[in-house]
C-alpha cells in the first residue's frame, strides 16, 4: 500500500449516476470507495443500471477519456481506466465527470460526487443506497428510439406493440427498480472478480485497493475516528498513516512467511532427495 493512498483509504464517495436526457430520471445513488478504479466503477454501473456489458464505454473529463487498455487502437487517445483512482478525478465534493456507454445509442451518464464520508467500504467497494426507474432496452435506438419504444408499448392498437412485446415482454416497466436485487449482484460480482484476482496472483491497482480494503478491516474503530475528526492535526494523521503502512507491511510478510512453510512441508513430503529434505527441514526451523 503506497504511504499517499492510506488516508484515503478512510474515505467514502456518495456518488449519484443520472442517465442524461431522459424524464422522468433514471439515476442510482452509489457509495464507493475513493480509490475505486475506474475500470471497476464501469462494472458498478452496469450491474446498478442493470446495462449488459453488450457495448463499448468510456469515461470523460473535460477533454480527457479513460477507457479500456488497446482502445486507442481505434485511433483514440485514451487513458487506461483501470490504471486511474476515481479520487485522482473527483477530488471535491460537486466534482463531476461523464460516463458514456454504446457510442451507437449513446446513453451519458453524469457522475456526481455528492459527499466525501470519513471511513471506509469494508465488505464491498460499491453499494446502492438509491436510485429510480429502470433503464431502456439495449439497442433501442437512443433517446429518441426509446421515445419511440414507450408511445409503442402504451398503444397496444400501434403497428409495432407486438413486436415490441415480443422483444421486451409485456411486464417491462420503466419504473422498476429492486435495490436489493442490485446489491446482491454486485456483491456475488465483486466477491468473485476478487476471488479470481487472488488465484491470479494479481498484482495491479485494483488488487491493491481490494488488500489494503481487507487490511483496514482489522483496524480499530478509535483509529477510524481519528482520521475522521477534524481537529486532529495533519501531521499527526500522516503519523497515524505511517503505522499503517507498516501494519500492512507486516501483514504481508506474515501471509509470505506463511506460504513458505507450507510450501516447505509439501517438499518435505514429497521429496525422495535427502539432501534437499534436509535444507526443506532446516529452513522450516527457521521460520519457526
Amino acid at each position: 500500500m503506497s504511504k499517499s493512498n492510506v488516508t484515503q483509504l478512510h474515505q467514502i464517495y456518495q456518488i449519484k449516476i443520472i442517465l442524461e436526457d431522459i424524464r422522468p430520471p433514471v439515476w442510482r445513488r452509489l457509495l464507493v470507495d475513493n480509490h475505486i478504479p475506474l475500470g471497476r466503477l464501469h462494472e458498478a454501473i452496469q450491474i446498478s443500471f442493470n446495462w449488459q456489458f453488450a457495448h463499448l464505454h468510456q469515461f470523460i473529463e473535460g477533454s480527457t477519456l479513460y477507457g479500456e487498455a488497446g482502445a486507442s487502437d481505434f485511433g483514440i487517445d485514451i487513458i487506461d481506466e483501470d490504471t486511474v483512482a476515481l479520487s485522482s478525478i473527483l477530488k471535491k465534493e460537486k466534482s463531476w465527470m461523464r460516463y458514456e456507454y454504446d457510442f451507437g445509442d449513446s446513453w451519458v451518464h453524469k457522475i456526481v460526487l455528492e459527499k466525501i464520508l470519513p471511513g471506509t467500504m469494508k465488505d464491498t467497494p460499491v453499494k446502492c443506497i438509491k436510485g429510480r426507474r429502470n433503464v431502456p432496452p439495449e439497442d433501442c435506438g437512443g433517446i429518441m428510439g426509446y421515445q419511440h419504444f414507450l408511445e409503442v408499448l402504451a398503444n397496444p392498437q400501434h403497428e409495432d406493440y407486438q413486436d415490441i412485446v415480443e422483444w421486451v415482454g409485456k411486464d417491462w416497466d420503466s419504473e422498476y427498480y429492486d435495490q436489493d436485487k442490485i446489491n446482491e449482484e454486485l456483491n456475488v460480482f465483486f466477491q468473485d472478480k476478487k476471488i479470481k484476482l487472488k488465484r491470479a496472483g494479481d498484482k495491479s491497482e485494483e488488487t491493491a485497493m481490494i488488500n489494503d480494503m481487507e487490511m483496514m478491516e482489522s483496524i480499530p474503530p478509535e483509529l477510524e475516528e481519528l482520521f475522521g475528526d477534524p481537529e486532529i492535526p495533519t501531521e499527526a494523521k500522516h503519523m497515524l498513516g505511517e503505522i499503517l503502512n507498516i501494519m500492512s507491511e507486516i501483514n504481508h510478510l506474515n501471509e509470505l512467511l506463511d506460504d513458505a512453510e507450507i510450501a516447505f512441508e509439501k517438499i518435505i513430503k514429497m521429496t525422495t532427495d535427502k539432501k534437499v529434505s534436509r535444507i526443506a527441514k532446516e529452513m522450516l526451523k527457521r521460520l519457526e
